[in-house]
């Protein structure tokens, strides 16, 4: 090659270089205003949880696995006095998990979206629902309002809620045996398994506690060797056939899966507590309440068959709720 030759190769070479830089100079600049774009979008502020809206909300609840959204009026100081702690949970969660939709903190002003606020019952100011792959909890936040009872709530509520067990045996050393949902997959890799994981996530605030087996431990307790999800009403009672069912929808499908799990978990009668009094309360629905005492098992069983057979239209109207008669005795 001429040394002509020679400097029109490094021109070339040059031009070729700068042409690339400018090209990835113009690409990052594009990232950046498409970034900056679906920020302003969504109703990104640095610094601050998401100012929501009609037009963002379901942007928001959908481009997350968790949201935590503050029902907030500017005329409650409660309101007023949590929001630099929430404000400061969202910055502290971005600078974390990043912009990936795992988790986001959102905020709206009822005030100016009465209609939002009505549209998730809000009853109180502040009010912080959770929201799971745009699907709305069953439970409020009822924490300190505090930055570091905050994270910690949330960090939780981002583990899997899944266990995994390779025995019967496992199971029935649980001291909670009711309501199981168990699944039996080929691998944890395996696309069925991760909708069954998505399924879990969305549903881990409802009665139900969700166990999984894997690979060869899987095929022991499954001989079929094919996915399988059951749900074990009460492992305690297994003998009664009525309290175990398979379920025969599709594997890869979360919406048909999701429905049926959350149809067997839902329950029919609940457990009074002190914590969960005001819960069930705010719901405002009247109780028909079963009071007993705490060693007797029996009745609240033949409550759930009666309520089976003849009352399960009524379950979205009146809450069913069992007593034990020693904590409550106060109630007589």
């Amino acid at each position: 090659m001429t040394d002509s030759n020679k400097s029109q190769s490094r021109s070339n070479d040059k031009d070729n270089d700068e042409d690339t830089a400018d090209n990835v100079h113009d690409t990052g600049k594009h990232m950046m205003l498409l970034k900056n774009s679906l920020s302003q979008m969504l109703g990104f502020t640095a610094g601050e949880a998401i100012a929501l809206n009609p037009k963002n909300l379901s942007g928001v609840l959908h481009s997350n696995d968790l949201v935590l959204i503050l029902f907030y009026s500017e005329q409650c100081r409660y309101s007023m006095q949590f929001m630099p702690v929430f404000d400061a949970a969202a910055d502290q969660l971005r600078a974390e998990f990043g912009d990936n939709g795992k988790v986001s903190l959102a905020k709206l002003d009822c005030a100016a979206y009465s209609s939002l606020e009505d549209r998730f019952n809000i009853g109180k100011y502040p009010t912080i629902r959770i929201f799971r792959f745009g699907r709305v909890g069953k439970i409020e936040y009822r924490g300190e309002r505090t930055l570091d009872a905050l994270i910690q709530f949330i960090h939780k509520e981002l583990r899997d809620p899944i266990e995994e067990f390779c025995s019967m045996s496992d199971l029935q050393q649980q001291k909670n045996q009711k309501n199981l949902v168990l699944g039996y997959f080929e691998s944890s890799n395996h696309l069925e398994y991760e909708v069954f994981r998505k399924t879990s996530l969305a549903l881990r605030d409802y009665h139900c506690r969700f166990y999984v087996s894997f690979g060869d431990s899987a095929k022991s307790l499954n001989p079929s060797g094919r996915n399988k999800i059951v749900f074990q009403k009460n492992l305690a009672l297994a003998e009664e056939e009525e309290l175990s069912s398979d379920y025969n929808g599709s594997m890869s499908g979360f919406s048909e899966m999701y429905k049926w799990i959350h149809d067997k978990c839902k329950p029919i009668f609940r457990e009074l507590t002190f914590d969960n009094a005001e819960e069930i309360s705010e719901e405002g629905r009247p109780w028909v309440i079963l009071f007993h005492q705490q060693s007797d098992v029996k009745s609240g069983h033949e409550l759930e068959k009666v309520i089976r057979m003849e009352l399960m239209d009524e379950l979205d109207k009146v809450n069913f709720v069992s007593v034990d008669a020693t904590t409550f005795d106060f109630l007589f």
